[in-house]
């Protein structure tokens, strides 16, 4: 998810101008579906493999030995796969139904593990006490190098069912989507001595639904050479595409000062040029949907 506001000033570099907050009207739209069809295995141990997690749930390379870190099992004792799906299309899933989770640090390049492996907190389980018939289950994997998640899925419990793997592999689950950041207003900016982005009176997400400022907790900002067609044409990879990127853990932040933002190389933000595509972001690093609650677009006032 995504928030964030700007201000430009009036007659070039000289005093501090203040910037305008962030507005609903300047967030792009996005709308998506993950849809699944759960595993079935029996009740006990069992191995989660992840040898065949060759692309992730946003179509990219994946190396299922380095790139998958963390794989998480969750359990939910009253809610079917399909209420699960719904939850998660509408951004609801709630913490409340949870009544069981383990997971498994893949610190040696291991593309597969017994649920007997995994732990509550860093607390050894067992699976003959975790996994059973009734709950739905659902999986994900992720690299913390990563926004998002790598894969996710589910599994349900048969009693009669002798399989005990579950394969976790690009056909786990499906993202589909449609995005349109051109018809959002754009973000006035110019040169100024300050670039103050202020997020806090953002009421709507890119859905739509109300914003949970309180997730937001990495700030993007990028710039382009492509124009927005382009952009919203290859809208999952819109990190990788930027020539210059800045990313900076807002967390508990009600703004942050753009001209703080250092790049990965080192280089600090310099300021706004009038060529190519800047875009700045707000996004939930821990939120199943990969999709920035906010995303805006400035246009360059001379």
């Amino acid at each position: 998810m995504f928030l964030f506001a700007l201000a430009l000033g009036c007659n070039g570099k000289g005093g501090t101008y203040p910037l305008e907050a962030f507005d609903d009207a300047q967030n792009y739209s996005f709308s998506s579906t993950i849809s699944a069809t759960p595993s079935t295995i029996g009740p006990g141990n069992a191995t989660m493999d992840w040898s065949g997690l060759t692309t992730d749930l946003l179509g990219r390379d994946i190396d299922p030995a380095t790139q998958v870190v963390d794989i998480q099992i969750v359990r939910y004792e009253s809610k079917t796969v399909e209420e699960l799906l719904e939850a998660i299309n509408s951004d609801s899933l709630a913490q409340s139904w949870v009544s069981g989770y383990v997971s498994y640090v893949n610190d040696s390049g291991a593309t597969s593990a017994e649920i007997d492996d995994f732990d509550f907190l860093g607390t050894p389980i067992s699976a003959d006490e975790e996994i059973f018939a009734g709950p739905s289950y659902l999986y994900n994997v992720a690299d913390p190098e990563v926004v998002g998640y790598r894969g996710l899925g589910f599994f349900v419990v048969d009693e009669a069912s002798s399989e005990h793997t579950v394969a976790i592999t690009p056909d786990s689950a499906d993202l589909s989507y449609t995005v349109d950041i051109s018809g959002a207003e754009r973000i006035p900016v110019g040169e100024a001595d300050s670039h103050y982005a202020d997020w806090t009176l953002l009421t709507t997400d890119s859905s739509g639904s109300e914003i949970r400022l309180a997730d937001l907790d990495q700030l993007m900002l990028g710039h382009y050479t492509q124009d927005i067609s382009e952009l919203e044409a290859e809208f999952l990879d819109i990190e990788s595409l930027a020539d210059e990127m800045y990313l900076q853990d807002i967390s508990g932040l009600p703004g942050f000062e753009l001209y703080d933002l250092v790049s990965e190389a080192g280089e600090p933000f310099g300021g706004f040029t009038p060529d190519g595509t800047w875009l700045i972001a707000l996004r939930c690093t821990t939120c199943i949907n990969p999709a920035p609650p906010f995303l805006g677009v400035f246009e360059y006032q001379e």
